[in-house]
Parts: structure tokens; sequence; C-alpha cells
């Protein structure tokens, strides 16, 4: 019984090793080099929190970046934003850390320290301007997309050890758009208090047409032609409104939709991507021309021309 009462005693204390390990490990991690104290502001000194970077704005940050342990590795501290005036950092404790600076030049934009002797923490001030075509891409025949950028590594802050190994240990990330984009989101939001007013078919309609131009044009690139068709919605819902209107802007969504399937294709760029719209918008049109040759034929006619040259495009 004693010798179980031993072994029992030393399994406890081997648990209770364990967990200490466990503990020191995690406080290290926990204290690992790192930002701290980090707000971005804009230009006007209002915080950036959960809002995206502009493109083509100024940027600003006081902060720490912390060393709570001896480490032999490199640290490096990058900025993928672009320069304004002569520098982007200011070193404000240059003088308690210069003996751990590797490579600190205000105007790069990487700075390099390294505290193997020591434990320290760097106090930063940082200015930077996103780039003006941060969310631009070029697109076929020459047309320029503009897409948020989703993930945007603002500041990084990584160790580089002996031999060239790199590893990221904390990042300011946010994501980008530009002011194309952003136009474009607040044309939505304005039609779009249309559609909550309305009701029935017009509401229907309303409401598909803004899904589309988000989900299908905002979000591939295709600012202008994003508003082009919102631009389409009338920017009231009376009910004396025929349903006409409603054909009408459902004939230019899938008319669009012909131009940037076909654009796509011949590009080819995203060819099943634009095969699969085509198909779907010939689908579409196919079911409202029944109600469309009841409510005026012309209108009719167009989309039923639409709907062939369509079809005739996903078959190519």
């Amino acid at each position: 019984m004693d010798g179980l009462k031993v072994k029992a005693t030393q399994g406890a204390g081997i648990a209770i090793l364990v967990i200490l390990v466990s503990a020191g490990l995690s406080l290290g991690q926990a204290v690992y080099p790192r930002f701290a104290n980090l707000t971005v502001v804009d230009q006007a000194g209002d915080p950036v929190e959960n809002q995206s970077l502009v493109a083509g704005k100024v940027y600003s940050a006081d902060f720490r970046v912390e060393i709570s342990k001896r480490d032999p590795r490199e640290l490096v501290l990058t900025t993928v934003l672009e320069r304004v005036g002569d520098a982007f950092w200011v070193l404000n404790n240059y003088d308690e850390v210069e003996a751990n600076i590797v490579d600190y030049n205000p105007s790069k934009h990487s700075v390099r320290f390294r505290f193997s002797e020591m434990e320290g923490f760097l106090l930063l001030e940082f200015t930077g301007r996103v780039p003006e075509d941060t969310c631009q891409s070029p697109a076929p025949l020459g047309e320029v997309l503009h897409k948020t950028k989703d993930t945007y590594d603002m500041l990084t802050l990584a160790a580089v050890d002996s031999e060239g190994n790199s590893v990221v240990l904390d990042r300011v990330r946010f994501s980008v758009k530009d002011q194309e984009i952003l136009d474009v989101e607040e044309l939505m939001r304005e039609k779009s208090k249309v559609a909550k007013s309305a009701e029935g078919e017009f509401k229907e309609i309303y409401d598909g047409v803004l899904d589309y131009s988000r989900d299908e044009l905002l979000e591939e690139g295709y600012t202008s032609k994003a508003e082009e068709l919102v631009m389409l919605l009338p920017d009231s819902a009376p009910g004396s409104i025929s349903v006409s209107v409603y054909i009408y802007a459902i004939g230019g969504l899938l008319l669009l939709v012909m131009v940037l399937g076909y654009f796509a294709y011949s590009g080819r760029q995203k060819g099943q991507l634009a095969l699969e719209r085509t198909k779907k918008a010939a689908n579409s049109i196919e079911v409202i021309l029944p109600r469309a040759q009841r409510t005026d034929k012309s209108m009719a006619d167009e989309l039923r021309e639409i709907s062939k040259d369509l079809r005739r495009i996903s078959n190519e």
C-alpha cells in the first residue's frame, strides 16, 4: 500500500511538473515579441478599427514593439505602405536601444533589431500611404478592375534566424478599398432604402438587381458595370410604375451579364465561370419572357434577342 502511495505521489508530481512546464511555454508565447498599444488613425486623427483602409490615403500609428525575452534572432519590422515625406519611422527611445539596432534607416520600408543580450521595447511612430493602385488589376480589353483587397498587412513583425529562416510574429491587418468601390457601395446603400419601402414584384426585382450588382459585379471588380446597372433602378417605388420598368431593369442586367461573359470568355479568363453565368442568364430571361410579352411586346422582342445571343456565346 505504501508503495502505491509513493507511486501516486510521484505521478502527481510529474503531472504538476508537466502543467508548470506547459504554463511556462504558454507564458513564453504570450510575451513573445509583438505589437502593443497600437492604434491606426487616418489623417483626421480618427481611429481606424473595423473599417477598411482607403487606397491613396495616409495613415499613422504610435505603438510599442515589446521584446520581453532575450532573442538571438533579428527582429524585422516592415511596412508595405508608401513613404510620405522623408521617413516612415520615428524611434522615440533611440538612445536606449541603440546597442540593439542592426539596421535603422527611417526612410526604408523595414528596420532591424536584435535583443540577444537584454530584454526591451521600441517606442515607434509610423506614417505611410496606401498605394493608389492597391485594389486595381488589369482585365481583358484594357479594362481596369477595382476589387476589395481583403487581407492587407499594413505592418509586419518577423524574426529571422542565423540561417535566414523567417517567421511572422505579429501583424497589423486590414482590408483595403478604393474610392470607386466606396462610391458604388454608397450608391447601393441609397438604392437599398427604396427596396426597404417597396413590396411585391417591385421589391423582388429591385433586391435581385442589387444582389447581383454587389455579388457578381462589384465583388469581381466591375465597379463601372455595377454602377451602370444600379443606376437603372428607379429612385422610388410608387404603385404607378409599370411592370415594363421592372422588365427593363432585368433586361439591362442580363445585357451586362452577356457583355461580361463575353469579355471573360474571349479573354480566356474565368472561362468556365463565364459560360455558367451566360447559361444562367439565358435561363432567367426565358422565364420572364411570357410576362414581358403580355406587358411590352417590343421589350419582349429585345429580351428574346438577348437570350439568343447568350445561348450563342455559351455554346461557342
